[in-house]
């Protein structure tokens, strides 16, 4: 079961895209999904808390005006771990991190929401 809310409060993961002129004024979209299975981004997941990588100590050298992603865990115990990246993070030393991020949303059946046609 996929459960799909779309909001402008927080930014569950995200694809950068051109947003039509009626969408100018909109900032994010968010989007949630149930559980997945397929423990693509599990890795990844904080064993607690919340992880940035938008700056040091995990980000030494950065490259400006890329996109983000933010993945937050809803656990069972409660606990919310959460992964922000931003894609200028290191670009080389966090190159497996980055492009698993960027292949999630196209795992999911979403990933036509959050791309601009071409």
């Amino acid at each position: 079961m996929v459960r799909l809310s779309v909001a402008a409060a927080s930014l569950s993961l995200c694809a950068c895209a051109t947003m039509p002129a009626d969408g100018a004024g909109t900032r994010s979209i968010s989007y949630e999904t149930g559980a997945c299975f397929g423990a693509w981004l599990e890795p990844l997941r904080p064993r607690s808390g919340s992880v940035r990588y938008d700056g040091p100590p995990l980000c030494g050298r950065m490259a400006t005006d890329l996109p983000s992603a933010d993945v937050t865990w809803r656990m069972r115990d409660g606990s919310v771990p959460e992964l922000y990246f931003y894609y200028g993070c290191d670009m080389e030393g966090k190159r497996a991190m980055a492009e698993r991020l960027r292949k999630a949303p196209g795992l999911l059946p979403i990933g036509a929401f959050i791309r601009a046609e071409r």
